[in-house]
Order: C-alpha cells, then structure tokens, then sequence
C-alpha cells in the first residue's frame, strides 16, 4: 500500500463586508511569513467560497495549512509527490486515506479520472473511491449506469442512479463530483447534474464503525481493500465539509478542464457556519553557496563565499582593479541579482530613449519561464504620455510579458503558456496619476500567480495561472519599444529614461519589493537551490582579454538529411568586444552555428553545432572563437554520415496512430490535419480540438472559436475556422494561430462575378495566412458555378481576389472537396486547383482556363474527402472507398483510377459519410495523411514510394551555380525543370516548376535545396535565407 500525504497550493482573494450577520471569520496566520492575501481575517457569508493564496517567508517553503479551517479546504496531490496525477495498475493500487474527511451533516466528494476505456468501469465493477461497507459512499455501477451511492445512516442507501452509462463516457479525464445537503445526494459528470436521490430520514451519512475510505479500490474492514480496482488514473481529489452548489461544481469543472493545465494552485475555502482559522505550515529551505570570484580584481565584500537558505538574500557590492572598470558579473549568475546595470554595455546608470527609434535588444536569455521578477526604474516628465502606447520592456508578441496601458490604466501583462492566453491584469491607477520623475516597476510571477508593483507597493495581480509562461519561439526581451517579429520592433518607442534593469530568475516576495524600492542603487543576489559562482568582468586596465572554449572537438554520427547537434562551452574575460564564431573548413557548408555572436557583456554561453551531412561520408570543419585581442581558440569538427535507408520496394501506406475517440458527428463534420495532429472544431461548444499518437486522445488546442463546419489548416499549421454554418459560413472566420494566443478575425468578401453560398468542405488553403507573403484560399460557394481565389496576407484580405474565370456546368456543393494540386508554396498567382464532386464521385481539374476530368478508383463511395499530390513525378489522389458511410480510404493514380494502397474499412455507420482527407508532404517520396471520419475516426498515415533509381546515381559533382539575393532562390548553369525546398528536418515547404528562380517569400534560416533538371539530374545545395 502507499503511503499517503496531503498538501495543497493557492490563488487570491477579496475580503467582504462586516455588517451581515450570517458572515464568518476565517482567521490566516501566516506563522512566520509573510500572508499574500489582503486580511488576516476574511470574512465572507456562510455557504459561500474564496480561493486560498500561499504565504511566502524567506528562506522557507510553504508545505500545506492546519487548523479548523482545513476542512474547509478543497485539496489535491494526496500522493505528497506534488504530481498532477496518479496512476492506477487495477490489482493492487490504492490509497488509505483513513476516516478524518467521513463527514456526516454534509459532505462534497470530487475528483478528476482518466480510463482509455471507461466501459471497463462498469464490465470490471471498479471503484474509483469508496468507504461503503454498510455505509458510507461511492462511485460505483448499476446495470452500466453511474451510480453515486450514500448511505442515510440507520436506514439504508438511498443512492442516485444516473440515466448516464459508464461506456457514454469518451475516452480522457473526467470529474466525478457527490454532494450531499443534509436531505439529498446529488451526482455530477463534468459539472453537470445528474440528479438528486431520495430524501433522507435521519438527516446525516452513516459510516461503517472501523472502514478507511480508500481511494482507487472498494472499501473493505479496516484499512483492507475489498477488491474492485481502478485502472487508471487520478488527481484533483477534494473531500470537503460543505454542500457544492451546481454553480459551484460547475465552476471547479471550468477551473480544471483546461488541457495540460496543472491547477494545483487552486484550493477553494467553502464558508462554514462557524468561524475557524488556518495556520502556515514551513520547512526550512536548505543552504547553498555562492562563491565570489573577483577575477583578478579585489573582492570588496567580506568573504569569497556565502552560504544561505534558498530564497534569502545577500547584498552584493561591486570589486575593484587598478586601471579597470568593474563592468558586470557573468551571465551565468547574474540572473539571481537585482538592479543588474549595463545592458548598453556602457557605464551610466542611465539610458535616454527619444520615443521614435532608441531601442536595445537583451536576446533571449533572460525569458525564464518558471518563477520571474522583473524590475526596472524609469523616468517620465508626463507619465500620461505612456498611456498613448509606450512600451519600457516587453517581449509580448504571442507571448512573454510587458508593461503596458489600457484605457489610461496600468496593466501588467503576462502570458499563460499552458492556457494558452494572456492573464493579463489592470491596476486602478492611471498612468496620468503618477508623478512626473522616477519610478520604480516590478512584475514578479511565483509559478501560480503574477504580481505587479509600483514603488515598492502592489497595485495588481492576476488570475490562476494553468503552467509556466509562455514566449514566442524566436522573438527577443527588447527595452523601449514594442517587441515584434524576432528582435525586431513593431514600434510604441518609450520616451523617457531607464536604469536599474534587472530581470530574474526567482520570485521575489513583497518585502523584497519594498527593500529594492527603498534602496535603488543596491543589488542583491537572491539565492537559488544550487550552488553557484559570481565572477567578475572587467574592461580596460591593460589586461590581456581571454577567451576559452570546451570540448575542442566535437564527433557526429548520422545518416544523410537526418541532423543531429552538440553543444559547446564558450567563455571570456577582460573582453573589449563582443566573442565571435566562424564555421572554416573544405566541409564547413555542412556544419551550422546556433549562433555566431556572443556579447562581452554577457562573456559566456553555449552555442550549439548542428552536423546536417547533404551527402554520405566523413566531412571535417572548424569553429574559430574569437575576440578582439584575445587569442584564437578552435574546436575541430568531424561528423560521418551515411546514406540514409532506402525507401519501400513498393508504394506503402503505413498507419502511424488511429483512435475512435473523436467528437460526436452533431458537434464536427470536418477536420484537417497538420505536424503529426489531427484538429477538429466543435462547431456546437466553439472549441478547437486536436489528436496526436500520444495516447490518441483528443485535447484542447483552443476554447471560444469556430461555430461553423469548415476546418482547414495552411502550410504554417495555423487553422483556418469559420463562425457561423449557414448564411455566414462565406465571410465569416477565425484563424487560430500554431503558436498559440487568441484567435484571429478574417472577414472575407466575394470577390466580383463569385456568388456566395454556403462553404463546409468546399475549401482548401495553401499559404500562410498571417505571413506578408501571405495565402490562397479557393472557395467553391454552395449552389453555384464559379469558384473564388482569395488572397489572404497578414491576416487580411488582399485587393488581388477574383473570381476563377471558367463557370462549369452544374453547380457545386457544400460537401465537395478541394485540393490546391501543384501549386507551389509561395507561388501564389496560378490558379489552379482540384475538385471532387461528392454525388458523383467525380473529380475535375482546373488550371485557369479549362476543366479537365479524372478517374477514380471502381471502389470509390460516396462518402466526402479527397486531396491529391505527386511523389517522384507520378500524380496520386487520395479518396474514400468501399461501402458508403464506412472508413476506407485508398491512394491511386491519377492517371488511371489504378489503387495503389488501401485502409480496408471497418465500420459502417448510418449517416456518417462526412470525410475530410489532408496531405502533407514530407519528402520527395513520402507524404503523411490524415484522415478524419465525423463521429467514428481519426487516424494518421503515411504513404511513401521507392526512391528513383537515377535519384543518387545521376547527381553531377559539375554542380550548377545554386544562390539566394534579395529573398530570391536563383539556378543558374541548367535548365530546372523542378525546384523543391525542405526544411532542415526534411518537411517540404515549398516547390516549383519550369522556372530558374523562386521567391523565398517570409521564410528565414537554414533550408535544403532540391533541384531536378530537364534531364532528370539532381542537384542539393544548403540555402542559407537571412
């Protein structure tokens, strides 16, 4: 049996008037720490709930409350692991979690539950916590329907047996909740009610006289399990003294039911009717050491060492050295130290910014995603001006956080990586109301909550948090202005002064805030949970700068078009400029640099070499580190490679993961399918779901988006939705990002001659619809005969839309299916594009000026879906096949209609013949499928091809001219009749035909260059596009 503990964490509160006489006092002592939330004594009316936020204390850890209170609390991580969840192996896991919660007068039973297969609760008779052995309650099975048991104490259960069935329950989490009020017991499935049992007689819940309650078996005597094992997994148990309302238990359904959130900080008080108290409860921090190396300076402070409890603080003076300017400390541990200074790499204590151009860019070092404190001073003869967009640190650009303005106010904003979403917070106070001169603001994020303080005083704080925060993947930290695209800013220029920078990677409570306020010019070093050194950096004084490196050499191994990297360590002292790398080398073109510029503020970092062999053999190189003044240092390189495995002897389809947990065919008709996931919206609850093979299980990509049944995604992988099923389903939709963030607005608007008409499946996207160089969406309205292109750039409908200039006869329909065939990515003006007609299985090609048909295979059905592509120069479409309303698919040729591979069907159901059928292209050879059936499955495969026999025979070693100017792939020395680009992991982004130059568009980095001449021969080159 395992050993069980309990703890909980926290969130905020407010405190409520004192006048109403049902209202009680909930005493917090803090016992020693500092109390987060607003009073000592809350005081709030009876039946009512406010969440519990931690104390801090310096040096401590809060390990969990005691006193009268506690049983008021809800709670969760029975486990003491701290864990999000718990496994169960369904013959001999379970926890004792004894008799302290068998509460009698009232009572709220809740926990969150995982099964692949929640059938199995029911055949197996699974308990998923119980303490019924005459008495008690349970979660139990009745005929396969939920059954909440409780016992009406000398009389019997009079239990609530719901209408819902075990095997109802789709496969994932789901919360369990029981209440009992003094006269009834009530169920509820994922904060919906299930109903009520009869009425009680005696008024309060009988217990077995020695029984345990157990969770994840049947109670048995004592503390002995009586069989009935769960299998699966468990988290967010809560046993609390109080009635839930259905309000409320929905309310902790919306607080848990967010996709890898982990909300161990919520911890609810239910409002008793007596007073009671709670008490902090600590464990001393363990003590670390920081060492000083002065670095040929004089240590100015005490000793070279220090050792502290984690969480404390040292003031930490600056060393001195004759000739020499004390310029920094390293960047390893300079982010545990407040009031950091010099990020101009300049001695003044402050910066001006003139409010149209005066930015610095900090990298990307200092984006911790775990606990934070940023801390800065800034100075304003009008701070009303801030208020008309200014920006003095930010890196808010789908993510990060800044300090910003809404409607006058201050707010702090902050982004939720886990949710997905900003938790964005706003300050009463206007930015009009602050004083001209200088101030001091601080945002500080502990894991659970963001803070915000102005000189040294709290002002505003967030919401819950559901994770760690969460940062766009390339953009910088930029100091006054506005982050943007990578270390670009997209304007707000502050106009003003700043100094006493610092950005750190620990929490700081609101008593070092107020210390930090009361004294600016002093930096404080914030102890970590490890060990660490301060060295310092010097510049001037006539010593010899240094630069070192390590390893200083570097072994790969790898197959061709398969990269791998390694990291080295890079470091210097007395430096006057910045460390620079280079890459040399007969094989240099087959190495690349993470970077290639470290700053001599920072005088440290790591610097990954990534080997991507484009052809088998050893290849050799070298990094060159440098500085000015320093001695050279390098690090020899040699990587093998070899040719990476042939392909199939044959065409093969290959199933990479299959479920049939998807949504239900009322609530998604269509899906689409992008980086190894399938996304669907739930057009009935407005929430953008996703499957991968992790498990097969639907989740959450976005809430609050879609409405209609169109589901598309475009070459970026962001998802393409739109609001509304009928008369909108033509102008109205949302574009939900892959990087995460809200979802966009894009109104679209036919184009002259285009009709508009309803749009499901009927159209197809090839692009990236928030990129400059932008997308295409073809739309083939319902009911009509002209077909529209739209261009979409930014985000935004572009004036070069137009009606497709050739009507067909007939009309088409809202459940045919289009495919953007051949055209290449960034190649934005053909128009042509494939269609299949789902009433008769028809498809029909478009290339601008005629309609030419196609054969389909004699098997094919019905059923909606098709998209097409070309590996190895042969043309293949992909459509459904066998009995209509089934699951198969078959890949054929285009050509013939000849089936070249098949997903043999496996089910039949009634009315569900909606499909939506999307390639992605992997290789030249190779492609995924994703294949999405309304209410019955979803699935991931790949087809891929044998190689070409001349593919590696015919590569010429007299290699034509290969180069990029001015975004611009240029062939020079052939005829190219097929120009293919890949990205470095061997994902197709962008091809072309019959041309010697290809416009590269947005895409930026290190890139893979195919070309086929006229004759067949094969050219690779790297392409390098800044």
């Amino acid at each position: 049996m395992k050993k069980l503990f309990l703890f909980f964490a926290i969130l905020c509160v407010q405190s409520l008037p004192m006048w109403a006489s049902s209202f009680k006092v909930l005493n917090i002592d803090p016992n020693g720490g500092a109390n987060t939330m607003i009073a000592h004594n809350l005081i709030s009316d009876i039946g009512s709930s406010f969440i519990i936020t931690n104390p801090t204390r310096a040096g401590y850890t809060f390990t969990g409350w005691t006193g009268t209170g506690t049983t008021y609390l809800s709670r969760r991580g029975f486990t003491g692991s701290g864990a999000n969840e718990v496994s169960f192996n369904g013959t001999s896991d379970y926890y004792d979690l004894g008799r302290t919660y068998m509460y009698t007068d009232r009572i709220t039973v809740n926990l969150w539950a995982y099964m692949d297969n929640w059938s199995e609760y029911s055949s197996v008779n699974m308990r998923l916590i119980s303490c019924t052995q005459t008495g008690g309650w349970s979660f139990e099975t009745s005929s396969n329907r939920i059954r909440f048991a409780c016992y009406d104490s000398g009389k019997g259960y009079k239990s609530l047996i719901s209408s819902m069935l075990w095997s109802d329950l789709a496969a994932g989490w789901h919360m369990f909740t029981l209440t009992f009020d003094g006269t009834n017991v009530r169920g509820y499935v994922d904060g919906v009610l299930q109903g009520a049992g009869k009425d009680f007689e005696s008024g309060a819940i009988g217990y077995n006289a020695t029984n345990s309650i157990l969770l994840g078996a049947e109670a048995g005597a004592g503390s002995t399990p009586a069989g009935n094992y769960f299998k699966g997994k468990i988290r967010d148990v809560t046993i609390v003294n109080a009635t839930l309302s259905t309000k409320d238990v929905a309310k902790l359904y919306n607080e848990g039911n967010v996709s890898g959130s982990d909300n161990a900080a919520v911890v609810r008080y239910y409002v008793p009717e007596a007073n009671t108290a709670l008490k902090a409860s600590w464990s001393a921090n363990a003590a670390t050491t920081l060492t000083i190396d002065a670095n040929g300076g004089v240590n100015s402070m005490s000793s070279s060492t220090y050792s502290q409890a984690a969480g404390t603080s040292l003031t930490i003076t600056n060393p001195t050295k004759a000739d020499a300017t004390f310029k920094c400390w390293d960047a390893n541990t300079n982010k545990y130290i407040s009031n950091y200074q010099g990020f101009t790499c300049s001695s003044p204590q402050e910066v001006s910014f003139n409010g149209s151009s005066t930015y610095y860019d900090l990298g990307r070092t200092y984006m911790f995603t775990d606990v934070i404190t940023v801390n800065l001073w800034g100075y304003m003869s009008s701070w009303a001006d801030y208020a008309n967009g200014m920006r003095m640190i930010s890196c808010t650009e789908k993510g990060g956080w800044n300090i910003e303005h809404v409607d006058g106010y201050i707010r702090f904003a902050i982004y939720d990586g886990a949710a997905k979403r900003y938790r964005s917070f706003i300050s009463s106070k206007k930015w009009s109301e602050i004083s001209a001169g200088w101030h001091m603001f601080t945002l500080t994020f502990d894991g659970t909550l963001a803070v915000g303080f102005l000189d040294g005083q709290e002002i505003a704080r967030s919401t819950v948090f559901n994770g760690e925060i969460g940062y766009n993947a390339s953009n910088s930290i930029l100091i006054g202005a506005e982050a943007g695209v990578d270390n670009l800013p997209a304007g707000s220029y502050f106009n003003g002064k700043l100094k006493n920078i610092c950005i750190m990677n620990v929490a700081i409570t609101a008593d070092d805030v107020a210390e930090l306020y009361a004294n600016q010019g002093v930096a404080r070093y914030f102890f970590p949970k490890h060990n660490a050194t301060l060295k310092a950096v010097w510049e001037g004084g006539g010593t010899t700068p240094i630069v070192s490196v390590s390893p200083n050499s570097l072994s790969f191994n790898t197959t061709v078009g398969s990269p791998t990297g390694k990291t080295i360590n890079v470091s210097g002292a007395n430096l006057t400029g910045d460390i620079t790398l280079a890459l040399s080398g007969v094989n240099a073109e087959q190495f690349t640099l993470s970077t290639t510029t470290i700053p001599k503020l920072e005088s440290a970092g790591t610097v990954t070499v990534t080997y991507n062999p484009l052809s088998a053999g050893t290849h050799v190189a070298t990094v060159t580190v440098s500085s000015a003044g320093a001695s050279a240092q390098n690090v020899q390189l040699s990587g093998t490679s070899t040719q990476t495995p042939p392909g199939p002897e044959v065409p093969t389809l290959t199933k990479v993961w299959e479920t049939p947990n998807v949504l239900p065919l009322a609530d998604a008709r269509y899906g689409t399918g992008y980086g190894g996931k399938i996304f669907a919206n739930d057009a009935t609850n407005k929430i953008l779901y996703y499957w991968n093979s992790e498990g097969c299980q639907k989740a959450v990509q976005a809430t609050s988006v879609g409405g209609g049944w169109a589901c598309k995604s475009d070459n970026a992988g962001n998802i393409l939705m739109n609001t509304g099923k009928w008369g909108t389903s033509f102008t109205d939709w949302q574009v939900q990002p892959l990087s995460g963030g809200a979802a966009q607005t894009l109104t679209l608007s036919a184009p002259s001659g285009v009709t508009t008409g309803y749009i499901y499946n009927n159209i197809t996207v090839i692009g990236d619809l928030l990129s400059e160089s932008g997308a295409v969406l073809y739309l083939l309205p319902h009911q009509q005969t002209v077909a529209a292109k739209i261009l979409v750039k930014s985000g935004v409908q572009n004036a070069a839309s137009y009606a497709c200039s050739y009507a067909i006869e007939g009309a088409y329909s809202n459940e045919d299916a289009v495919a953007p065939f051949n055209i290449p990515f960034g190649f934005l003006t053909p128009e042509t594009f494939m269609w299949r007609n789902r009433s008769t299985a028809g498809i029909n090609y478009f290339n601008g000026s005629e309609i030419k048909s196609y054969t389909e295979p004699s098997t094919k059905c019905n059923n909606t879906g098709f998209d097409a592509f070309k590996l190895n120069g042969v043309e293949y479409g992909v459509v459904p096949t066998g009995t209509y309303c089934a699951d198969g698919f078959s890949v054929f040729t285009l050509s013939d209609g000849e089936v070249v591979a098949s997903r043999p069907e496996t089910k039949v159901t009634s009315g569900a013949y909606y499909v939506s059928i999307k390639v992605e292209e992997v290789s030249p050879t190779k492609v995924n499928i994703y294949y999405y059936k309304a209410g019955d499955v979803a699935a991931m495969y790949t087809f891929e091809v044998p190689s070409s026999p001349t593919e590696v025979k015919d590569i010429q070693f007299l290699r034509p001219l290969i180069y990029t100017s001015a975004r611009t792939l240029y062939v020079e020395g052939i005829i190219a009749s097929h120009i293919d680009i890949y990205s470095i992991t061997g994902q197709k982004i962008l091809s072309a035909e019959n041309v010697n130059t290809v416009s590269l568009g947005s895409l930026t980095g290190v890139f893979v260059a195919q070309i086929t001449d006229v004759s067949g021969v094969v050219y690779t080159e790297k392409v390098v596009v800044k």
